[in-house]
């Protein structure tokens, strides 16, 4: 899971942003209660929040697709590709998953960061203040 490269700042931004109601995901989970509850993610994080309930009820090749085609994260989309390739349970397959999208938001948010510690000291250095 370590070979997902780390997107630059453009890159990043488009990973994390919310998409409009058009271009939402479906996916769910199961209450113990009401049965499966389903949701419209509209954001790469929702979906990173929901693989981390107790049940989450999402189609990966569905998820593959929005990644690709809607947030336009090829190397990501490969990675659940990849992954749902895999002869494990559903329920590995989806923590595995749930992991490499947790990797990307990561670094999504590091690369987000740094850019804004840059834009930071270049003005603090043009004001006098040491950075």
């Amino acid at each position: 899971m370590d070979d997902l490269h780390t997107p630059d700042r453009d890159t990043a931004a488009r990973i994390v942003r919310e998409v409009d109601f058009e271009h939402r995901l479906a996916g769910g989970y199961v209450h113990e209660r009401a049965g499966v509850m389903m949701l419209s993610l509209y954001s790469v994080e929702e979906v990173f929040a929901l693989l981390c309930s107790a049940c989450p009820q999402i189609d990966i090749g569905q998820l593959e697709r929005w990644l690709r085609t809607t947030i336009g994260d090829s190397e990501l989309a490969d990675r659940v590709r990849d992954i749902a390739a895999q002869d494990e349970s559903r329920q590995d397959l989806l923590s595995r998953v749930r992991d490499a999208i947790g990797l990307r938001l990561v670094q999504c948010r590091q690369a987000l960061a740094t850019e804004s510690v840059n834009a930071l000291r270049a003005s603090c250095g043009r004001c006098g203040y040491p950075p």
